[in-house]
């Protein structure tokens, strides 16, 4: 890794401890006076060190909170990544000229450690720093070593901490936030015990049942339910509670507090907790409009069946092609009396069902006019020259190509359109007479 590679990796290194600029801290200060004091130095100091300064988590006898890194005794200490220790700091070409040995406050003798990450990076050093040139003996240098990784320890311990409370600030915000999910869903949100008793509910449960969720706390699953669902609730429950199945989806009926039935899907989960302990987990949907619903379709649906398999009406769906119409479907009516040859079937063009080209375009005409008219039409018209119809069209959704398509019912009204003429035939009559 090359020279500038390398500090950008050191940097963040730095960076990721969160240290710089902080307050001081009696744990870091009360090692810095103990480095002096083994040491017998009059400073020391704790640094960490970004890409211009030497900045001073704490010092002992020191007055700047930080130097330039460019003219400061450390940044050799840094560059070097090892001990670095000078008697005579005047004697030694690399710190002669440097302001605090060759100006105030005039350091002579100088000892320094790096502060190393686990993956090897200078973060930082442990010095100290004497007044006067002297040695420093092997037992002050083991010394200092390990109060250097004391510091190190420490630093790694704050910065393990401080991730552990930004997780843990992070988790909060989740659970607020699941929380505030939870309790906003028109599903009954639930957790319980390997008893089958209620630990939470969310609000849902007043508002489906009536019963306050805090109340319901510590209270029976079962309590609520229906008592002819009770035993297969129960069966189906205690293998959940046991593992012999993971979770269960059935149907039940619970009552509320005013003593109205209503069924819902009871979703039941086994979990397991970090400490390896179980609970139960899961949701009640409330089914019973749908159901409701549900019946109803069934009903109209079966209503409308029987009506279009039974009824004298002609009924069906045409569609107006580019120079035909097609039967799209009938009913058994209309099946009876356009599906004579019984290989004929519907879908079928009126030419296949033996319309001649005055039929199909007199037809074409009408469903032209039904969507002029705005989809809706309804006319008379007579077969033959001998039987009335009355034809009702609807424009139905078109297809993907923009073909149209209608619905129709045609009901026989021969005996009202007779009655009406033989009654406009007497009115004239009787006018011409008058």
């Amino acid at each position: 890794m090359n020279k500038a590679k390398k500090e950008i990796e050191r940097l963040a290194r730095v960076n990721a401890y969160g240290v710089l600029d902080t307050e001081f801290e009696r744990g870091y200060d009360d090692l810095v006076k103990l480095a002096a004091t083994i040491c017998e130095t009059s400073s020391a100091a704790i640094s960490l060190v970004d890409e211009s300064r030497i900045w001073f988590k704490a010092r002992f006898q020191v007055k700047s909170s930080f130097v330039p890194r460019s003219t400061s005794i450390c940044g050799i200490t840094v560059e070097r990544g090892s001990l670095l220790c000078i008697p005579d700091l005047l004697a030694d070409p690399r710190t002669a000229e440097l302001p605090y040995v060759a100006g105030a406050p005039q350091h002579r003798a100088y000892l320094g450690l790096p502060l190393l990450t686990p993956d090897g990076y200078v973060i930082g050093t442990l010095a100290v720093l004497d007044n006067k040139a002297r040695p420093f003996t092997p037992a002050q240098v083991e010394a200092l070593a390990a109060i250097a990784r004391q510091v190190m320890t420490q630093l790694d311990l704050s910065a393990a901490n401080r991730k552990l409370a930004l997780s843990q600030e992070k988790l909060n915000e989740e659970r607020e936030r699941f929380k505030n999910i939870v309790e906003d869903l028109n599903e009954v949100v639930f957790r319980a015990d390997t008893d089958g008793k209620w630990v939470y509910l969310n609000p849902a449960w007043a508002h489906h049942l009536g019963y306050d969720p805090q109340a319901a706390i510590g209270e029976s699953m079962l309590a609520h339910v229906h008592p002819a669902d009770q035993a297969a609730f129960r069966v189906k429950l205690g293998e959940v509670i046991a593992g012999s199945t993971p979770s269960m989806r059935p149907q039940a009926r619970l009552l509320t507090v005013l003593g109205e039935e209503k069924i819902f899907e009871i979703f039941v989960k086994r979990c397991q907790a970090s400490n390896g302990s179980f609970f139960l987990a899961g949701t009640l949907t409330d089914l019973t409009q749908l159901l409701s619903a549900h019946a109803k379709s069934i009903e109209q649906e079966h209503y409308i069946n029987s009506f279009y398999s039974s009824t004298g009406f002609f009924m069906g769906v045409v569609e107006l092609t580019a120079n035909d119409i097609t039967m799209i479907s009938g009913n058994p009516a209309l099946q009876k009396i356009m599906l004579r040859d019984s290989s004929l079937k519907f879908p079928a063009s009126g030419t296949a069902l033996g319309m001649d080209r005055a039929t199909i375009d007199f037809w074409r005409e009408k469903y032209r006019l039904c969507l002029e008219a705005g989809g809706r039409s309804s006319f008379d018209y007579q077969e033959a020259g001998t039987h009335w119809f009355r034809v009702y069209l609807g424009q139905v959704e078109s297809q993907p190509n923009g073909v149209p398509r209608f619905s129709y019912i045609v009901t026989d009204v021969n005996e009202e359109v007779t009655r009406q003429r033989t009654l406009d035939t007497q009115r004239n009559l009787l006018e011409t007479i008058s």
